[in-house]
């Protein structure tokens, strides 16, 4: 027999000798059956679609936690690798000298477990017709032949006709790794959400959407933020996504932090669950001054779909003070500028494979030739722990090259594994937001290595951008999943007011098929012109809930507001908290009454009404809710005698890396910088790097604020007095960032 574990074992061959990582898979405490394998796991309770005559050493190579396995036959007797397994035998788990788990071995018609089917086994079948509890367990499991739960005619003749050597029980599989899937949108489809004529824009866009085991669907997006935070995260639910009116109302579950790195945005979803949580990546940055460019990936988390997703990883662990899990290491500028600011990386899409969690994202920066590319890279990361992002391997081969246009109007890819044909495929529209848009498809073997297959036009919207496509939790998609897409629509210049982000919102059912050849007919098809329409969305949809605080801070030139922050002195007295509810065209009004709050420090503040009083300096977070809504409010409560308010220039207390590596294409000659995370005196944090730009914290004139670097093996790469790093060789080495008495050290991987 074929079985697909031939591929997935080269896979993680790869992926240890590669990037020294593989999934801590022997940690587990239940048997993991691949999900590449031909064989499935069946309600965690049987082993099934496990031939006749098959070895104990064939399934074991099937298990990905395979240390720690043993077998027995039916009849409680240990088995050898070489031996052959029979229907009822038992497979064992062990760790740390205790059996932790155990399912069986079914292999259909052979009823009474001796690995043989005889004619003893379709009597037993026949006799189970009379005697409905003539089988039990494993047995009746066995005699189910088509897996309907009933036994029936058809599975004692089909045993019957396996003796009789006229029919077949187990069919090969079929390898489709040199094969091509094709996405066919059969139809329209239907908008979500129209943009209301009363807003100068508006928009929902970058889907992530997730199928549950009823056939319900789950779906995240982008919308409009409020006081000075450019997107949220919203959130609708739908039984069978069969129409516009089958989705519930919009929902905010994600939120910048307040003062956090994440507080320009939380934008473009990505959505899976694994380990009991809900996790969204999104992209956001922490330099405001480039108005959502220099962007990053970060992650939050829930135990609900509908969130809040109020836990976002902090570097070690999970609370209310995110940092990204792969920080943009680009440069910020374009070469030979000081005004134009490169995008970063974002846009995350997930998928969970055999206990390895796929990330991919986009990174649109440029090269030391000063040409901007576009690319999808691959990180991998232990999905068995908790704290899975601190397992983050970046890939050194793999992705996909978007463009390599200055333009960059081909756009993020959001990933998916196909279960029945054993492939990962990915869709983008590309020439985003143009007449000509498209959607492309891209397909890969491993996760790893992608390569485009087609162009869909046919029932695509004309000006479509940020797709998504639908999956199970851990990102897969099945056969018997009724399969959607949701995109974004509308050009520039369309909608009442002409302006952009005057965006409607699409879904359509698809379908995957495969075929020998690319099938490129629909390539050159025309896409769909529609004019798009409007609706109106009542004041009363509240979608979310707020605070406006004031503060503002200039960091690099740039005013920046920090709405759901406050910093106050504990001699300062009793403040206010501002509270706003948004509604579904972005309006906000003032809520003075029906708030609660909780979660907070009592011994920091104390909250009466909408009153806090400071009791003693420390930094706490306040949930506020409102009629099912909620957001966190961060409050600093500073002494006086002891610290101050937005300094001009104060020193640097602490001076830390933004990231853990930096890893350099030398076929690209990849511009990468190095910059460190300062946080004053004061307690504001900003990225500080030798640049002209950099105009609140001038080193030219305040030379505590210059960085100094060096590189420990200059035949491999060289930086300059600005951080940015040139690749000489493939090879490693490490560069040291100095500030004032303080440094930090990075690996630098060249390949």
């Amino acid at each position: 027999m074929k079985k697909r574990i031939l591929m997935f074992s080269a896979m993680v061959v790869f992926l240890v000798i590669a990037m020294t990582f593989a999934a801590s898979a022997a940690e587990r405490t239940t048997i993991k059956v691949s999900d590449r394998s031909f064989y499935e796991d069946e309600n965690h309770t049987y082993i099934v679609n496990v031939p006749l005559s098959e070895t104990v050493a064939g399934l074991r190579d099937e298990i990905i936690n395979s240390n720690g396995i043993s077998f027995k036959d039916i009849n409680g007797n240990a088995l050898s690798d070489t031996d052959v397994l029979g229907n009822g035998a038992v497979v064992s788990l062990s760790v740390g000298g205790n059996v932790t788990d155990t399912m069986q071995v079914c292999i259909l018609a052979d009823i009474d477990g001796n690995a043989k089917v005889t004619s003893v086994d379709y009597i037993s079948v026949k006799k189970a017709f009379a005697q409905s509890d003539f089988l039990t367990g494993v047995s009746k499991r066995a005699a189910d032949i088509n897996g309907d739960g009933s036994i029936t005619s058809y599975d004692y003749l089909k045993i019957k006709t396996y003796f009789n050597g006229t029919s077949e029980i187990w069919p090969e599989p079929v390898s489709y790794a040199g094969k091509y899937m094709n996405l066919v949108i059969p139809d329209l489809g239907y908008d979500i959400y129209q943009c209301p004529p009363s807003v100068s824009y508006g928009y929902r866009y970058g889907a992530s959407i997730i199928i549950n085991d009823d056939n319900s669907y789950d779906l995240w997006w982008a919308t409009i933020g409020a006081y000075g935070e450019a997107d949220w995260i919203s959130y609708k639910h739908s039984a069978d996504a069969s129409t516009k009116e089958s989705w519930t109302q919009e929902k905010t579950v994600l939120q910048p932090s307040g003062y956090g790195l994440d507080s320009f945005s939380c934008c473009d979803p990505g959505v899976i669950y694994f380990n009991g949580y809900y996790y969204i990546g999104y992209t956001s940055t922490s330099d405001k001054s480039g108005g959502g460019n220099c962007n990053s990936v970060y992650v939050a988390r829930s135990r609900n779909a509908d969130g809040p997703f109020d836990e976002k990883w902090d570097g070690s662990g999970w609370s209310q003070n995110p940092v990204p899990i792969i920080t943009y290491d680009g440069a910020v500028y374009l070469k030979n500028s000081t005004t134009d600011h490169l995008w970063g990386c974002g846009e995350p899409s997930f998928v969970l494979v055999d206990d390895v969690l796929y990330i991919y994202y986009t990174f649109r920066a440029d090269n030391t030739s000063g040409g901007v590319y576009n690319r999808m890279f691959v990180a991998t990361a232990d999905a068995t722990e908790e704290n899975w992002p601190a397992t983050i391997q970046k890939q050194t081969r793999g992705g996909v090259t978007i463009s390599a246009n200055a333009d960059l109007t081909n756009d993020s890819l959001c990933v998916a594994y196909v279960e029945k044909y054993d492939k990962w495929i990915a869709v983008a529209t590309m020439r985003q937001r143009e007449a000509n848009s498209s959607i492309g498809v891209w397909q890969s073997n491993d996760g790893v290595i992608f390569s485009k297959v087609n162009e869909k036009n046919t029932n695509v919207m004309k000006y479509c951008h940020n797709i998504g496509i639908s999956t199970d939790k851990e990102g897969h998609i099945k056969e018997d999943h009724d399969t959607i897409i949701c995109y974004a629509y509308g050009s520039w210049t369309q909608g009442t007011s002409g302006t952009w982000g005057h965006w409607n919102t699409r879904v359509q059912h698809v379908t995957i098929d495969i075929t020998d050849k690319s099938d490129k007919t629909d390539n050159t098809c025309p896409n769909y012109d529609i004019t798009p329409q409007t609706s109106s969305a009542s004041s009363t949809d509240i979608i979310g809930l707020t605070c406006n605080s004031g503060y503002t801070f200039t960091n690099y030139g740039y005013t920046t507001q920090y709405p759901k922050y406050y910093k106050k002195s504990l001699s300062g007295g009793s403040f206010t908290l501002s509270m706003y509810k948004v509604n579904a065209a972005n309006s906000k009004t003032s809520v003075s009454s029906g708030v609660t709050f909780s979660g907070y420090d009592t011994s920091i503040i104390s909250i009466s009404g909408m009153t806090v009083t400071p009791k003693k300096a420390g930094t706490t977070w306040v949930t506020a809710s409102y009629q099912g809504h909620s957001c966190v409010i961060r409050i600093d409560i500073v002494n006086r005698s002891t610290a101050e308010i937005n300094l001009d220039y104060p020193d640097v207390v602490k001076w830390e890396a933004p990231t853990k590596d930096y890893y350099i294409r030398k076929s690209i000659n990849e511009r990468k910088e190095v910059r460190g995370i300062a946080t004053f005196t004061d307690g504001n944090h900003a990225e500080l790097y030798n640049s002209a730009k950099c105009t609140k914290y001038p080193y030219t004139t305040y030379p505590k604020y210059k960085v100094t670097y060096s590189v420990a093996n200059t035949a491999v790469a060289t930086i300059d007095s600005y951080g940015i790093i040139t690749p000489i060789k493939a090879g490693s080495t490490t560069v040291t960032a100095t500030l004032g008495s303080m440094s930090f050290t990075v690996p630098v991987v060249v390949y």
